[in-house]
């Protein structure tokens, strides 16, 4: 009688990987444990790999003689981070004799996809002359999904014979904008200001 064949089983009890939100077909998950695209394996080498939970929308697919995962879809907004961070497989591996099972787990990192948007277009405010210096003026406010917002004034423009950011400081965080210097009715009656809002990601 010859001896019996060893248990199959996985090199990983679990497996872990990263994958940027919107990736195309074809796209390789990162593998956590060596950095390189995620293919699980198994001692003694199995026949076929298939998987088997999880991808019930066939958002990934698997290589059935390598085990290399890949992403499967071809909609670029299927693997969406805002609505999903991560995905679980359960991947089978199978021999004539044995079969032997694994989890998968890909986290989506993410991207800078959704810009800020401000909540309208022009602020305007009245702002008594001789204010002190940290007086308020107004606060803007920009949307992004993504990220957390950045803002900053933008030097030059002018309006009403004036010039741009100076005499102001802003929040970066709030959006607040306040007085930096004490404005002087005589030299100057309006101010024209343009703030930038950034995503935090891409500053």
């Amino acid at each position: 009688l010859g001896s019996p064949s060893p248990a199959l089983a996985f090199a990983y009890v679990n497996y872990s990987a990263a994958l940027p939100e919107n990736s195309p077909a074809g796209a390789c998950p990162l593998s956590d444990a060596t950095a390189a695209c995620l293919t699980v394996s198994t001692v003694p080498p199995a026949s076929r790999y298939a998987i088997v939970a999880g991808n019930e929308e066939g958002k990934f697919a698997i290589n059935p003689l390598t085990g290399a995962i890949t992403v499967a879809t071809t909609n670029a907004s299927a693997l969406d981070y805002e609505t999903r961070r991560s995905h679980r497989l359960v991947v089978q591996a199978s021999t004539a004799q044995q079969a032997a099972l694994t989890r998968v787990d890909i986290r989506l990192s993410n991207r800078d996809d959704c810009g800020p948007r401000f909540a309208q277009l022009v602020y305007a405010a009245v702002l008594p002359e001789k204010s002190p210096a940290g007086a308020p003026v107004a606060r803007v406010w920009a949307i992004d999904d993504d990220s957390r917002v950045k803002y900053r004034l933008l030097s030059g423009g002018g309006g009403g014979g004036g010039g741009g950011g100076s005499g102001f400081a802003i929040n970066e965080d709030t959006g607040l904008v306040t007085v930096a210097t004490p404005p002087d009715y005589s030299l100057q009656s309006n101010h024209s200001l343009a703030v930038v809002a950034a995503s935090e990601m891409t500053r």
